[in-house]
C-alpha cells in the first residue's frame, strides 16, 4: 500500500479503490467513505470536524499534514 501524501489536487474515490485495494471493478464507492470515517475516528481529535483527512466535494479526499 502506498503512502498517503499531501496533495493540492486530492484523490478521487476511484483512484483510492484502484491504488490502495487494487479494485478494477467494485460494488460501491462507500467502501472508501467507510475507511475514511474509521481513519478519522482514530486519527483526528474531533472526527466530525477533521483537520487532516478532508473531504473535497465532487472529487474525493485530501490529506493535509
Amino acid at each position: 500500500m502506498g503512502r498517503l501524501r499531501s496533495s493540492k489536487r486530492g484523490s478521487k474515490r476511484d483512484e483510492l479503490l484502484d491504488k490502495v485495494w487494487g479494485y478494477e471493478h467494485y460494488p460501491c464507492t462507500r467502501t472508501v467513505d467507510n475507511h475514511m470515517l474509521k481513519l478519522r475516528q482514530k486519527l483526528e481529535r474531533d472526527p466530525a470536524h477533521p483537520l487532516h483527512l478532508l473531504t473535497v466535494h465532487g472529487l474525493g479526499y485530501k490529506f493535509v499534514p
